[in-house]
């Protein structure tokens, strides 16, 4: 037997400067996680380069 579960991923983008600092990126990202359910989220991840961030929250738009 095989059962397909199709599902809409999607992804927020959320970056930072010297002249944005990480909190500020932080608190956006965390306040948009908030408002999804917790099965919604599929990953958090975060990356930085010479003072510049990156965090991606990657989550499910419709749950079946």
């Amino acid at each position: 037997m095989t059962t397909q579960i199709h599902t809409n991923v999607a992804f927020r983008i959320f970056r930072a400067s010297n002249e944005a600092p990480w909190d500020k990126l932080l608190a956006e990202a965390a306040a948009f996680a908030s408002t999804l359910e917790a099965r919604q989220i599929v990953n958090i991840s975060h990356s930085s380069d010479r003072g510049n961030g990156t965090v991606v929250v990657w989550y499910v738009k419709e749950l079946p």
